[in-house]
């Protein structure tokens, strides 16, 4: 369950009982819930206490704002369009957003190569980038279509183990960036993983600013084994797509 809540409420526990106890009196199936962090936190409070089932955080993620883009200097190669009609480029996407997903725990079903999927999204306008370097691919990166109040979001971001720590996130990054205000785009943002200081680092030396904090809970039932919930394995130069 994503939940928002009007930060003008002045007593929001209360609220989010109600609504806790409204959902669970409409036996709705919730796994967890997701949304910024005080309000994820009171609401899987109140989800514990009426339900009996166990929170356990799932990801914890910066939301991210661009103020002015500072371009990387010194990287190696060049930034080129993602080439829907190439199946070469359709298949190696869907490979390396496949390896984002597991890397990142990011989607609750087992990741799979999926390039239908990858097509779809480009239909309803999403962009991706990749990032060559002596004629061969080592990073993409993609971000949303361009929204009616002006916003686009960078997601993925995706650099294979053998290519990291060579600047490749940060110059296909910035290479989407151009893409989002090529649409017109007057804000950017993206998502990171608030535990993985190398990719925050990342983000911010480019000129993204954090502004709030989201947090993803789990609802396990008190039988569930410790390892059920899923939890993020070594992460990769990413930013993290939870729209």
């Amino acid at each position: 369950m994503l939940v928002v809540i009007d930060p003008a409420i002045p007593d929001p526990a209360r609220l989010l009982d109600e609504l806790a106890g409204a959902v669970i009196g409409r036996s709705e199936p919730i796994v967890g819930v997701s949304g910024r962090r005080r309000t994820a936190e009171l609401l899987a409070a109140v989800w514990t206490a009426r339900s009996g089932t166990v929170a356990r955080q799932r990801m914890s993620t910066l939301f991210f704002r661009l103020g002015t883009l500072r371009e990387p200097v010194g990287v190696p190669g060049a930034a080129r369009p993602f080439d829907v009609t190439d199946p070469a480029d359709v298949a190696l996407l869907a490979e390396w957003f496949c390896e984002f997903r597991r890397e990142t725990g990011v989607g609750r079903t087992p990741p799979v190569p999926d390039p239908d999927t990858l097509l779809h999204n480009v239909r309803r306008g999403e962009v991706f980038t990749i990032w060559c370097a002596d004629g061969r691919p080592v990073a993409a990166a993609g971000h949303s279509a361009l929204r009616r109040d002006g916003s686009c979001r960078i997601a993925p971001v995706y650099t294979p183990p053998d290519h990291r720590r060579r600047g490749f996130a940060s110059a296909v990054t910035a290479a989407a960036v151009r893409s989002a205000h090529r649409l017109g785009a007057t804000e950017v943002t993206l998502f990171t993983d608030a535990e993985y200081p190398a990719s925050n680092a990342v983000y911010r030396r480019l000129g993204f600013e954090s502004v709030a904090e989201f947090a993803e809970i789990d609802f396990l039932s008190e039988a569930s084994p410790a390892g059920s919930a899923s939890s993020t394995s070594p992460k990769a130069d990413q930013a993290s797509s939870l729209s």
